[in-house]
């Protein structure tokens, strides 16, 4: 069973990957680190975004389009992160449990989740809450790893900021 860690930085995945493996016996790769069935990768951020008015429909490139919502919100990826987001989808198929290592706020919650969804993940998810890189810290989160559904409130509060700050900000922009 392959159990994949995905925090939202990596100075959090490499943090996790040190508790798991304080002796450095994992082997390093670009991406992400890995020992036996366990996998410790991680995002930069946001590495999926917000489809532009234009990629919805290309008669929105011209501003006299007003006002715009989205009735199937895209989600595309960055330019600059398309290869950390493939490398994603490919540990995600041999995952049989993720660990969401998000940062423990709506927008943690919201760019992990964004990934599953993104690549359509229906395997077990589990959260990690780290709220700092100390061992005391990491024990206690490790020790506490829960039930990734509890958090989907916190999902859809990330989710509900990020689609209202495109609304505001394209429709006011055009207006």
């Amino acid at each position: 069973m392959t159990t994949l860690y995905i925090a939202e930085k990596p100075d959090i995945g490499k943090a996790i990957a040190t508790y798991l493996w304080p002796d450095g016996s994992a082997k390093r790769e670009k991406n992400y680190i890995e020992k036996g069935d366990t996998i410790v990768a991680w995002a930069a951020g946001h590495i999926l975004r917000q489809a532009m008015p234009e990629e919805y429909d290309p008669e929105y490139k011209s501003w006299n389009h007003y006002e715009i919502f989205p009735k199937d919100w895209k989600l595309l990826p960055s330019a600059d992160k398309k290869d950390l987001l493939s490398g994603l989808g490919k540990l995600l198929k041999k995952a049989d449990v993720v660990i969401h290592a998000g940062d423990p706020d709506r927008e943690g919650q919201l760019l992990i989740d964004e990934i599953l969804k993104y690549y359509n993940y229906h395997g077990k998810v589990k959260r990690l809450l780290i709220n700092a890189k100390d061992d005391v810290s990491m024990k206690r989160a490790f020790d506490s790893i829960e039930d990734n559904e509890k958090y989907q409130p916190l999902y859809e509060a990330g989710l509900a900021r990020e689609r209202a700050d495109w609304l505001v900000g394209i429709n006011l922009s055009r207006a």
